[in-house]
């Protein structure tokens, strides 16, 4: 299914504003740091950040190339996604957004931007456990308590799960 200009924007609006915006305006207005200066953390950092840009490249196309839908909460797919990468980790948007989050804190040594990783961290896991979740396995059942009890919500699984006709999109 071929992807549109509109459609790939509305998937990217909710990431950047979370990874880029938010945490530049933190850096901006806080001199507050992490820890003494020293190059590990940045390293460490700029690790976190490619590795949670990688997971957000891979959810996009997943979900703009094959479900039909976004990331945001107007305009979810109307299939349960298990494939790609979302056969390792229930809510891979979110967990490459706190890679990222995190990675910023130690590469800027932001303790601002650790706060607001800290922040988004809960007020995700709130929505996923008290809306999110229930929503979704009154939409989608049987199939829908059979993923979640064989896919984590933020850590990723070591090999991916596997439902019948479930074609890997990675």
């Amino acid at each position: 299914m071929p992807i549109s200009w509109l459609r790939l924007l509305i998937l990217l609006i909710l990431p950047i504003t979370m990874t880029a915006l938010i945490p530049a305006r933190l850096i901006w207005d806080s001199s507050t740091t992490l820890f003494q200066c020293s190059t590990i953390p940045f390293y460490i950092g700029y690790i976190l950040i490619s590795l949670g840009l990688f997971i957000l490249v891979q959810t996009i196309k997943t979900l703009a190339t094959e479900c039909g839908g976004t990331s945001s909460p107007w305009g979810s797919p109307t299939k349960l996604v298990v494939c790609g990468i979302y056969s390792y980790v229930r809510n891979p948007m979110i967990s490459g957004v706190l890679l990222i989050l995190l990675g910023e804190a130690l590469t800027f040594n932001s303790r601002s931007v650790m706060n607001w990783c800290i922040i988004f961290f809960i007020i995700n896991t709130l929505y996923f456990i008290l809306i999110d979740e229930p929503v979704l396995t009154t939409k989608f059942g049987d199939d829908y308590r059979e993923y979640k009890k064989n896919v984590n919500r933020w850590l990723p699984r070591r090999t991916p799960w596997r439902q019948k006709n479930c074609a890997s999109f990675l």
